[in-house]
């Protein structure tokens, strides 16, 4: 109930009174489980992605080729968000609010561990290549296509399945393979 009330209003907007109107209790019972805002705020992050998150470390550090392994995670990744579009709206949110001190719990205590994870992947998939540039830029190719739903249909050229998530998988896919040099089971060509 918290994830979508700091998704669409923010952290600073929305106040624990509304977050205990939500959930069906009173403020004071808050307090007793999160000392302040910022506590229950981590609590809901983590909450809305951990879950999601073991997943997708489990598909980067899985068995198989690295490049199959890096499909299924962007094919989780591209699922999860599509399938909760919340989830898009509190990372953009977070990036506007810009709060530093928000953004590194953020990254410390939710994000790190499955960046590492991808990070490790992508050394392994091309080792020449800065890694944690190309995860950032393969999570952004993802969260790009995403975040622009809202006014995808007006660019011109632009089609109903585009808005598909395995369709938009496939397409990345495809970037993905070119730019690693590998066939469709990840084989090196």
């Amino acid at each position: 109930m918290s994830v979508p009330l700091f998704a669409r209003r923010g952290y600073e907007a929305v106040s624990m009174r509304e977050i205990a109107t939500a959930v069906g209790i009173q403020a004071p019972a808050l307090y007793y489980h999160f000392p302040d805002k910022q506590s229950l705020y981590m609590a809901v992050m983590d909450c809305a992605f951990q879950d999601r998150f073991r997943r997708h470390i489990a598909f980067l550090t899985g068995e198989g080729r690295a490049f199959l392994r890096l499909k299924r995670f962007v094919a989780a990744l591209i699922k999860d968000l599509t399938d909760d579009s919340d989830l898009v709206l509190l990372l953009q949110r977070e990036r506007i609010d810009g709060d530093e001190a928000r953004l590194k719990l953020l990254v410390d205590q939710v994000f790190a561990e499955p960046m590492l994870a991808l990070t490790a992947l992508i050394r392994e998939l091309a080792p020449d290549r800065d890694a944690t540039l190309v995860a950032m830029s393969v999570t952004g190719m993802v969260l790009h296509h995403l975040e622009s739903r809202p006014t995808a249909h007006l660019i011109p050229g632009w089609k109903p399945e585009h808005a598909n998530p395995d369709f938009l998988a496939n397409h990345l896919y495809g970037l993905l393979q070119a730019m690693f040099g590998v066939d469709d089971d990840g084989a090196p060509r």
